[in-house]
């Protein structure tokens, strides 16, 4: 019986580790699309800055 359990027991550890591959690869994907809004984000427009004129009243 004692060998039975210790069957049963390595059969549902190798389960576990196959779902979790799984949710590795869905990871990568979200990864993927967040590069892409982050290129979006680069693109700024440039302000154009107004030079001050200097007072000459003395």
């Amino acid at each position: 019986m004692e060998e039975k359990k210790k069957k049963k027991k390595k059969k549902k550890k190798k389960k576990k580790k196959k779902k979790k591959k799984k949710k590795k690869k869905k990871k990568k994907k979200k990864k993927k699309k967040k590069k892409k809004k982050k290129k979006k984000k680069k693109k700024k427009k440039k302000k154009k800055k107004k030079k001050k004129k200097k007072s000459t009243n003395n």
